[in-house]
Order: C-alpha cells, then sequence, then structure tokens
C-alpha cells in the first residue's frame, strides 16, 4: 500500500510536467536564423546615422550649430526597431561637440552652466580647423562615422575657367580640382585634398544644366587623394553657362554658402570649310558628267 501511495504521489508531481514540456514550443521566427536559438529579431543588429550625411559629412563654419541626425536601429532583417534614445560620440569635443540630442557645435558647447543658463545653449568657435568624426550608439552597438569639417567662415568659392570650349561628348576638366575656396580675410581654406579637406562637399550647379552635365559625388575616398570623380564635367549642348558652387549647411544656424564660382563653354558643332563643300559638289559633278559620257 505503501509503495502504491508513493507511486501516486511521484505521478501527480511528474504529470504537469510532462505536459508542460511536451506543449511548449519555439517561435523559431522569432531569431534571426529562422531555427530556435541565437540572436534574435528583437535584437539590435545596427546603427544608422543618416546616409546622406554619412556620403557627404556635414559642413560648418566656426561657431554654427548643426544636426547629426536621427539614429536609426536594425535588426538582423534591416527592419527599424522601437529604441531608446541615441548616445552620440565625437572624437574631437574641442572642434565638434555635440549635446544629448545631437545638436553639433563647431567649437564646444557651455556645459554645466551657472545664472540659469541651460546647457548646450551657447557655441564658443574654435581658433583652428578641423576634420572631427561623430557616431551615435543605441544599446551598446555603433553607428557608421559621419565626418564634420569644421573651417573659417566662407566668403568665396572659385572654379578656374576653362582654357578653351569643350567639344560635345566629351569629359572636360574637374571642376573640384579646379575649386578654392577662401575665408573673410582672403585666405584660401584647403577643399582638394580628402585628407587636409575641412570644407566638406561642394555641389556644382549649371544654370544651363542642357549645357553640360555635372557628376556629384560625396568626398570620401581614400585619405591623401584628389576628390575623385566629384564636378566631374561632360560637355552638352553648344553654349555657355554659370556654374554655382555649394557647401551645403545642416540647419537654420547653418544655411550654407553659394557662389557663382566659374564658368562653362561647349563647343559649336564644327561646319566643313565653304572651299571644301565646293570641291566636293564639283567633284560629285564632274562624275556624275563623266557618267553620262559614258
Amino acid at each position: 500500500m505503501q509503495r502504491f501511495f508513493t507511486l501516486v504521489v511521484l505521478l501527480l508531481f511528474a504529470l504537469p510536467v510532462g505536459l508542460s514540456v511536451t506543449g511548449c514550443t519555439t517561435n523559431v521566427s522569432a531569431y534571426c536564423n529562422n531555427a530556435g536559438y541565437g540572436p534574435k529579431t528583437t535584437d539590435i543588429f545596427a546603427v544608422r546615422l543618416p546616409t546622406a550625411q554619412s556620403d557627404t559629412g556635414i559642413s560648418l563654419a566656426y561657431g554654427q550649430i548643426g544636426q547629426a541626425g536621427t539614429a536609426v536601429a536594425t535588426n538582423c532583417k534591416g527592419s527599424t526597431l522601437s529604441t531608446g534614445a541615441a548616445t552620440y560620440g565625437s572624437s574631437d569635443l574641442t572642434h565638434a561637440d555635440i549635446s544629448p540630442t545631437g545638436s553639433i557645435c563647431a567649437g564646444s558647447w557651455n556645459h554645466l552652466s551657472t545664472g540659469g543658463i541651460p546647457d548646450y545653449s551657447i557655441c564658443t568657435a574654435p581658433t583652428s580647423s578641423a576634420q572631427v568624426k561623430i557616431t551615435a550608439s543605441i544599446g551598446g552597438i555603433v553607428s557608421n562615422a559621419v565626418t564634420v569639417y569644421v573651417h573659417p567662415q566662407i566668403s568665396a568659392i572659385n572654379v578656374t575657367a576653362p582654357t578653351a570650349c569643350v567639344p560635345s561628348g566629351t569629359v572636360g576638366p574637374n571642376l573640384a580640382a579646379q575649386t578654392t575656396v577662401f575665408d573673410e580675410s582672403g585666405n584660401l581654406i584647403p577643399s582638394q585634398d580628402v585628407s587636409t579637406n575641412v570644407v566638406g562637399n561642394i555641389t556644382y550647379t549649371a544654370n544651363t544644366p542642357s549645357i553640360v552635365t555635372i557628376n556629384n559625388t560625396s568626398v570620401n575616398a581614400t585619405a591623401g587623394t584628389a576628390l575623385g570623380t566629384n564636378g566631374q564635367v561632360t560637355a552638352n549642348q553648344p553654349g555657355g553657362t554659370v556654374i554655382t558652387a555649394t557647401v551645403a549647411g545642416t540647419g537654420t544656424s547653418s544655411p550654407g554658402t553659394s557662389s557663382a564660382a566659374g564658368y562653362f563653354y561647349t563647343c559649336p558643332p564644327q561646319h566643313q570649310p565653304v572651299a571644301a563643300k565646293q570641291h566636293q559638289h564639283h567633284h560629285q559633278h564632274h562624275r556624275s558628267s563623266d557618267d553620262h559620257c559614258g
């Protein structure tokens, strides 16, 4: 009898466990590998700052304020996740200080201010130019780096005009290689080499686009090299047009700088000289007369 009672007790304890084990199922679609183990689709896989800014960077004059943009977290399948706020970082807080909300000061923000002055409300300009990398992190995952170009206030952008017209359908001189940027004192601001460029990406626009096609690309390239294909031109229809160069800003306090920087001229179509045409016509007439006589 005692053995029977012991068996019943064991069954009573074992039965719910057995039912719970056999009734438990794994939602494999909740996992990245669809196999029921490993990272889940609710886990942060990557964090990205806006692609446009990642490609071209952010150009700010001393004391200007820009925006890093909203950091977006995605899972292993590329879907956007709902997360908490991002934490921003800068490789050089003396040239590109960044607030907890992603506001970038081209210089240094005020911290721990007294007298009721809000933190991150005063941007103090630096005394030198620099390239700075900023990032955002969510859940310990760090985003792509965005380059911030900190420079003096730009007063002029000049593009050296071609010494001759460019034949239609051919590639002309690279505009970026012909571009010089100046500050308010007339000093040259480095802009042509990736490693020393502190101006950022320059966008070129033709006032008459039918005359020339301009390839505007990012400045991202190997350090120590020229700016690649940015500003590459191809001549189209005959005629001349003004080229406008723009260094884009990223906010109301950084509206950007535009300048009617240069001129481009596509050659007119080549015409055969009149004397050559008359000679060709006479030759054809002579041949037709010979054919008639024969």
